[in-house]
Formats: structure tokens, sequence, C-alpha cells
């Protein structure tokens, strides 16, 4: 059944784009208890992510 009828928001999803893992991990932590958090490595990866 839908989730919205359920009264249960689905999460959001963000994009973190950093080419640095420990610093997409950290982020991720701190943005997971709200969003869905989708990870890119670099510009090209979050575009292609985008698309």
């Amino acid at each position: 059944m839908n989730s919205m009828l359920n009264g249960i928001r689905p999460k959001r999803k963000v994009l973190v784009v950093e080419d640095e893992m420990i610093n997409r991990e950290i982020l991720g932590n701190m943005l997971s208890g709200e969003y869905e958090v989708v990870y890119a490595e670099n510009g090209q990866r979050a575009l292609d992510i985008l698309k």
C-alpha cells in the first residue's frame, strides 16, 4: 500500500558529491537519518546518476 496513505513519509534523496571517501561517509552518516543518501565520487559520476 502507498506509504503516504499510511501516514509514513518516504525519505527524500540527497546526492553527496565528494572525492574523498571519508568525507562522503561522514556526511552520509550525518544525513542518513533524514535522507536516503546517494554517493558520487566526482562530478561526472554525479551527472550520470542524475540522468
